[in-house]
């Protein structure tokens, strides 16, 4: 074994020196070549793993509340409510039950303002929308329910129907409608609603009942009808072909209706409507709707080209085989003329009445009063110009 010399051990002691400078300075760039590595190639990944924990969607710890919707035949108003008492209520008085139409949260940092304009209801999450209402004369009801702020994944689409007049005294229910089903949304724009994007959201899905519309005959099982068919005041057949109209027509005097059919007997000159409505809601039918009742008359010259009606010779008989009583229904309304008003379970009534007539025929007929047809004739009554105007776009008054 060769002995170094102690002249080389200087040497050899610096040069240790600087191999373990260089394997130091070495070790550091490792250290620094491994941390830009790991930099580079996984800190996105962490970063990636942090920002998805930072957007995941947090389950709402909410409970929910089933909101209720209802919708009246009537005046065409959709009502929406948490309440079991205001459902029940509701239901007895003759509303619709159609079911859950969405869950809301229990609570929320979005309340749902309910608000009253007497005869239609509105909700908005906008306070600027309630105040301004508000200051138009409708009434804050407060807060119906509460919107998910949560996870705003189920949307409540808002509508409003511009055939609706919202000026109106007497009728401007049913304005909007809301629903979580964008195929309701859909079919309602295409019908000429005007969509107005989401109003809130919901907690959870709703559980609307199929929408199974009553059948003719059951319509007509609500009505307060009596039956009082007369020979005597029944003309051809005339069948659903040739149906397109419902007249409407005064009584011009304060009978009942089965003194009203009376009296048309009596007075022997075959003039009668299908239909009396009384003062009360009652109603009394004199003649099948499958055949003609002479109610309308001949009309003004040129009126049977301008309503599409058929046009017969008409020699001055009371055959009633022509024009507007070939094509249509007529409805008498017991009313005074200078009465003043119609009850409201008379026009309840007639707008029962009329969507049997639907109904029946499986279409509905164009509303319309007796001068329409006949210029000059004394009935409607001026009192019923609002609500004819609501029957001929809404059907109902």
């Amino acid at each position: 074994m060769n002995s170094m010399k102690m002249q080389d051990r200087p040497t050899f002691i610096a040069y240790l020196r600087v191999l373990a400078f260089v394997v130091a300075i070495m070790a550091v760039c490792v250290v620094i070549v491994s941390g830009l590595f790991t930099y580079a190639f996984a800190s996105p990944m962490q970063d990636a793993d942090k920002a998805f924990e930072a957007q995941a969607p947090t389950t709402s710890t909410t409970a929910s509340a089933d909101m209720y919707r209802m919708y009246n035949r009537n005046s065409g108003e959709h009502f929406y409510t948490a309440s079991t008492v205001e459902r029940d209520s509701l239901v007895n008085a003759g509303w619709r039950y159609e079911g859950i139409g969405w869950r809301a949260p229990e609570t929320s940092s979005a309340p749902v303002y309910r608000l009253y304009s007497g005869t239609d209801h509105h909700y908005t999450t906008s306070a600027y929308e309630r105040d301004s209402l508000v200051a138009s004369g409708w009434r804050y009801e407060g807060i119906g329910w509460y919107s998910e702020d949560a996870i705003k994944d189920k949307p409540l689409y808002r509508q409003f129907n511009p055939n609706v007049n919202i000026e109106a005294i007497h009728n401007n229910s049913g304005s909007h409608n809301y629903t979580m089903s964008y195929d309701e949304h859909s079919f309602l724009v295409g019908a000429g609603w005007r969509g107005e994007g989401v109003a809130w959201y919901a907690a959870g899905e709703g559980a609307l009942l199929p929408n199974t519309d009553p059948s003719a005959d059951a319509l007509r099982a609500r009505l307060n009808l009596t039956t009082y068919l007369q020979p005597a005041l029944t003309y051809n057949y005339k069948g659903a072909d040739w149906q397109g109209y419902i007249v409407l027509h005064d009584t011009e005097g304060s009978g009942d209706p089965m003194n009203v059919v009376d009296g048309w007997l009596y007075n022997g000159a075959g003039v009668a409507s299908h239909f009396i409505v009384g003062l009360d809601g009652s109603i009394v039918q004199c003649v099948d709707m499958d055949y003609v009742a002479h109610h309308a008359g001949w009309g003004n010259r040129g009126f049977n080209r301008e309503f599409g009606v058929r046009e017969w010779p008409y020699d001055g008989s009371i055959d009633t085989n022509y024009g507007m009583n070939f094509c249509s229904i007529g409805i008498e309304m017991v009313h005074w003329n200078g009465q003043g008003y119609y009850p409201e379970a008379q026009l309840n009534a007639l707008d029962n009445l009329i969507a049997y007539i639907d109904a029946y025929y499986g279409f509905e007929s164009t509303i319309i009063d007796h001068k329409m047809w006949a210029i000059g004739n004394s009935d409607t009554s001026s009192d019923f110009a609002v609500y004819l105007d609501n029957y001929r776009r809404l059907r109902h008054h």
